[in-house]
C-alpha cells in the first residue's frame, strides 16, 4: 500500500524514468555512445543537475541557463552558450531517440492507464528532465490519456522542490492526501510527495526495496471507479 495513504486517492502523479519504463542496462552505454566526441559531458551534466536536486528558480529558462554556467566551470574553454545548445540540440533529442529501445518494458501500461482514466483518476506524467511528450510517444505511451504532461525543470525547478506537485492537486481540485505520486526514487519522487503530505508508492525493479511493475499494476487495478 502506498505510504502514508490516508483519503481515497483521486489522482495520480507518474515519474517517467524508471517508472512508466524501465531502465534496461544498455541505456547508459548507447546514450553515452550516440553522443560521440562528446560523451564526456553526460556525466558532468548529471553531476551539476545533482547540484540542483530540491532548487526553485521558478523559470524553466533561468534554471538551464545556470545549469549550462555551471557545466561551463567543468569544461574549460567550452561556453554556457554552446553547452545550453548542447543540451537543447543534442542531449534531449538523443534521450528522444532512445525511448523506443525501451517500448513493452511496462506490460499493458496503457491498458492499465486507459481504466484509471475510464474510472475517473486525473493522471499526470511529471519527469525532472524535459521533452516529456516527446519521450511519451517514443515509448508508444499514448498521451491523451494524461490530464497534465511536463517537467519540472520547465517550471525552473528540480525534485524534490515540492511546488509543481502542489500545482497540479491544485488544478485538479484536490487535496494534497488525495494525489497518489508514483516513482522509482524516495530521494527524488519521494521526497517531493513527502513534502507535499502526498502519499508515495516505490515502483522497483531490482526486488530489494519498494514494489516491481507487476505489484504496483495490480494495485492501479485494484483501485474503485470514482463516484462522481
Amino acid at each position: 500500500m502506498p505510504h502514508l495513504q490516508t483519503s481515497p486517492i483521486k489522482g495520480i502523479i507518474f515519474d517517467l524514468d524508471g517508472t512508466l519504463y524501465r531502465m534496461k542496462w544498455f541505456m547508459k552505454p548507447l546514450f553515452t555512445l550516440f553522443l560521440l566526441p562528446n560523451f564526456i559531458l553526460l556525466p558532468r551534466y548529471m553531476s551539476v543537475r545533482k547540484k540542483y536536486y530540491g532548487q526553485d528558480l521558478k523559470e524553466g529558462d533561468l534554471l538551464l541557463q545556470q545549469l549550462a554556467e555551471e557545466l561551463s566551470k567543468k569544461c574549460k574553454n567550452t561556453s554556457p552558450e554552446t553547452l545550453l545548445t548542447w543540451i537543447q540540440e543534442t542531449f534531449y533529442p538523443t534521450f528522444v531517440r532512445l525511448m523506443p529501445l525501451m517500448r513493452g518494458s511496462r506490460p499493458e501500461l496503457n491498458t492499465t492507464l486507459s481504466q484509471l482514466r475510464k474510472n475517473g483518476y486525473n493522471l499526470a506524467v511529471l519527469s525532472d528532465f524535459d521533452f516529456v511528450a516527446e519521450r511519451l510517444k517514443g515509448l508508444a505511451i499514448d498521451t491523451d490519456l494524461f490530464h497534465f504532461i511536463g517537467s519540472t525543470e520547465s517550471q525552473g525547478c528540480l525534485k524534490p522542490c515540492p511546488r509543481v506537485f502542489q500545482e497540479i492537486a491544485k488544478s485538479w481540485h484536490c487535496t494534497v492526501d488525495q494525489v497518489l505520486v508514483i516513482g522509482d526514487r524516495t530521494d527524488t519522487d519521494g521526497a517531493a510527495a513527502a513534502a507535499c503530505d502526498m502519499p508515495f508508492l516505490q515502483i522497483n525493479d531490482n526486488g530489494t526495496h519498494g514494489n516491481n511493475w507487476s505489484y504496483v499494476q495490480k494495485y492501479l487495478n485494484g483501485l474503485p471507479t470514482i463516484i462522481s
